[in-house]
């Protein structure tokens, strides 16, 4: 489990480093550092699948399982049209397989110990946050934006109107759920300790500037309050923000009146120039994407948008449903739609499941966190790359409680099991 714990933390680390360091071949032909980390978990993948395991996944997991198989689809579609440059651009998809690594692990170590107490998704937590508090620290240290790779030194130093910008996105999110999740931590173990560890985290991912990140937990974290009625949970973090905010107010408040800015911004994105260069690339995407609707352009064409100024961007157009949308067509945001719903459902019927021990409820309803984070998360940016991990933990979790066995008064030769959704039912010994 360390080597895998320590593939996170530089993944959290330096994702974009890894995605620019060539460690072998040329231009148009090479592998990239990101491709260890993928391979290792195609490997584990084809462990998990060697051994039966796509028998034994959820009805969720069958959903995000067909999502991955029409994305292969895709890939043999853009293969034919773009050739070996399809393998290329399938890297920016190839985190949502990952969903098969701590499945494949399981299998691998043949043990339920860390699955039972739930240390896994936890650990990958904090590993997360401690990769992009790391960096962070380093970042600040330089002045700005920092990158190990040469190929990435041209974007070091970037500023906007927000002056100079600190972490990616996915980085700032992994502080930020981290908070959310010391939150919920103290609330269900009565940790008071753990406040205002959640409180320096959030200060921490709100100096970023990073608002998508910020925007989708915390309105995870409000949803899942209000759904589960936790008004004392919605006023304490309310009561907690306005505090911040007023230190910013006495302290900081240059810094302050640049987070204002930034956040209308968010609400009103043609209002800076940024918001209105991405609204103008992602209009044009939809309308490239609407020449192939039902099944997409297929992987290797990359991206390439007219602007009406008559110039072109070559980028993705900051949004994973788009991006899912011009490439999958239809077909792929409707699987993705319905494996992130599924997943939210049962993770919503199972996070009160008396079966399971008090930690592992935590984790369901951070699981359930994570899920829900995604849906503003991804109409803003692509998906965090830990996603995939995330719900291979719940479908791991899942799986544990769908075969315990709960001991009981019921005569032999009988026992009962504990299902997904919290009831229990009688089989043969």
């Amino acid at each position: 489990m360390a080597v895998f714990y320590l593939f996170v933390f530089v993944v959290g680390f330096a994702l974009s480093d890894l995605n620019a360091a060539r460690v072998a071949g040329s231009a148009g032909q090479s592998v990239y550092a990101i491709d260890i980390v993928n391979f290792m978990a195609i490997a584990l993948a084809a462990v998990y699948v060697a051994d039966g395991g796509l028998r034994r996944l959820s009805r969720a997991g069958r959903c995000y399982a067909a999502l991955l198989g029409w994305l292969l689809v895709e890939l043999v579609i853009g293969f034919g049209r773009y050739g070996g440059s399809a393998l290329g651009e399938f890297r920016y998809v190839l985190p949502l397989f990952w969903f098969f690594a701590p499945l494949g692990v399981e299998t691998l170590r043949r043990t339920s110990a860390d699955i039972e107490y739930a240390t896994v998704p936890m650990a990958l937590i904090r590993v997360a946050a401690a990769a992009a508090l790391a960096m962070l620290v380093i970042e600040i240290a330089h002045g700005g934006r920092y990158y190990f790779s040469a190929a990435n030194a041209s974007r070091e130093g970037f500023e906007d109107f927000r002056g100079a910008r600190f972490l990616d996105s996915y980085q700032t999110f992994a502080i930020a759920f981290a908070a959310a999740a010391a939150l919920l931590h103290a609330r269900a173990h009565r940790v008071a300790g753990l406040v205002p560890v959640a409180g320096v985290l959030f200060v921490a991912a709100l100096w970023t500037q990073n608002r998508t990140a910020l925007i989708a937990v915390v309105g995870a974290l409000g949803l899942l309050a209000i759904l589960e009625r936790r008004f004392g949970l919605i006023a304490a973090t309310s009561i907690g923000a306005v505090v911040v905010l007023g230190l910013l107010a006495i302290l900081m408040p240059s810094l302050l009146e640049r987070l204002a800015a930034s956040y209308r911004s968010a609400l009103n994105p043609a209002a800076d120039d940024s918001g209105t260069w991405r609204l103008l690339i992602q209009l044009s995407a939809f309308s490239q994407a609407m020449q192939t609707p039902w099944l997409g352009q297929g992987y290797g064409g990359y991206f390439r948008f007219e602007l009406p100024n008559g110039s072109e961007v070559l980028a993705p157009p900051h949004s994973q449903f788009l991006v899912l949308f011009l490439k999958g067509g239809v077909v792929a945001v409707a699987l993705v739609s319905t494996a992130l719903l599924a997943y939210s459902i049962v993770l919503w019927k199972s996070r009160r499941n008396v079966y399971l021990a008090p930690r592992e409820r935590l984790v369901v309803e951070l699981l359930l966190l994570f899920v829900l984070s995604q849906w503003p998360y991804g109409l803003a940016y692509d998906f965090v790359v830990t996603l995939g991990l995330m719900i291979g933990c719940a479908e791991m979790l899942l799986q544990r409680s769908q075969r315990r066995v709960v001991p009981s008064a019921d005569p032999l030769p009988y026992r009962r099991i504990a299902t997904l959704n919290g009831s229990t039912s009688l089989v043969p010994q």
